[in-house]
């Protein structure tokens, strides 16, 4: 870990503000850093500021001085954004002088690792500095205020209004309908309704694993639930179709179904970087059965067959499947 003599003294400009603001903070590119007032009780000193990509929290913590960063309290810090809607969990971090972990097992271990750390010894503690850049952080909405929710050892007490030039550093024009974005590895992936991603970004050209990985954490083997998924297809525009399945088997126990499950199946429209949910549909439910065949013709009509009689049939419009009929038997 490094000193922070300079550091420092870039939070603070030319002195902390004497008058601390209130607990929704606006943060601004290249201002000073603003201090947070945070529950009464609280032990911890924080300032918060902007730059370049990265929100930064400086946080002073009482302890012995002649702690060694191994014995240095633990700090909890959680980060939720405001507007992201019910399936966006956040993030929650435990740090020390040496390390940020995830808290949970819904933070992933790569958003810890994004964050910069630097810590150094104070005359009453330790003080500590986390930068964290948009891969540190968790869902954001794709458009409105970015109202950063922030706890320290505990509920959110305070929040942050990220500036535009937050969303500015991805540099991608992000589709009309996603509602919000999160990063995974190897790229980002943009919400809409649907429980697959609508849009996904790699930080490379798309490959069919690539996409799988990105639009879900437990994608389900085709092979294994008995659906025959197409390979080696393209959509009527040329891009190269990707399917996922994702969701949860609802025939698992066999001569049984389960109606709390269902599988979803999702093609993405993949080229180049891009890939765009051009159809998310049941892969398998009690009411329809699985699905049994899947199938898309040279005109562009994509037909799913369930188990149980139904065919459901889709035709390419412009960019995307629309149905045409459902229960068709």
């Amino acid at each position: 870990m490094s000193s922070l003599p300079l550091l420092v003294a870039w939070c603070l400009g030319a002195g902390a503000p004497a008058k601390e603001v209130s607990p929704d903070v606006s943060l601004l590119p290249g201002k000073p850093a603003l201090p947070l007032k945070l529950a009464q009780g609280s032990d911890l000193k924080v300032w918060v500021s902007y730059r370049k990509d990265a929100v930064v929290l400086r946080v002073e913590t009482g302890g012995a001085a002649e702690q060694d960063a191994g014995a240095a309290p633990e700090l909890s810090i959680s980060l939720h954004f405001l507007g992201t809607g019910p399936t966006a969990l956040g993030s929650t971090y435990a740090v020390t002088p040496r390390e940020v972990r995830p808290a949970d097992e819904t933070t992933p271990l790569f958003a810890a690792r994004a964050v910069r750390l630097s810590a150094a010894k104070t005359s009453g503690g330790w003080t500590t500095e986390l930068a964290l850049p948009p891969a540190a952080l968790p869902r954001w909405p794709a458009r409105g205020p970015l109202r950063l929710e922030l706890g320290f050892n505990g509920p959110p007490g305070a929040v942050l209004r990220l500036p535009e030039d937050f969303r500015a550093s991805l540099k991608a024009k992000i589709p009309d309908d996603v509602a919000a974005l999160e990063r995974r590895p190897g790229g980002w992936a943009g919400y809409g309704a649907l429980q697959l991603p609508r849009w996904l970004l790699g930080d490379e050209d798309l490959t069919p694993a690539l996409v799988e990985a990105l639009s879900t954490d437990h994608p389900v083997d085709p092979d294994a639930v008995q659906v025959p998924v197409p390979r080696h297809i393209s959509a009527p525009d040329g891009r190269e179709l990707v399917a996922v399945i994702a969701g949860q088997d609802p025939y698992a126990v066999e001569d049984q179904c389960d109606v709390s499950k269902e599988l979803r199946l999702g093609f993405y429209a993949m080229k180049g970087k891009t890939a765009i949910r051009v159809l998310e549909w049941s892969a398998g439910n009690c009411a329809l059965g699985r699905a049994a065949s899947i199938s898309l013709d040279p005109g562009g009509e994509l037909s799913i067959g369930y188990s149980n009689g139904g065919v459901t049939t889709f035709i390419w419009s412009r960019d995307h499947f629309e149905q045409t009929q459902l229960g068709r038997r």
